[in-house]
């Protein structure tokens, strides 16, 4: 299967929020 191949989508998305929620405070700070 192709899907075992690369990173859903959906995981990227859930990583790139994670992210976003942990580079939020710093930006605050700024």
């Amino acid at each position: 299967m192709i899907s075992e191949v690369y990173v859903p989508r959906e995981k990227i998305y859930d990583f790139m929020d994670d992210l976003s929620e942990a580079i939020k405070p710093e930006l605050d700070i700024i």
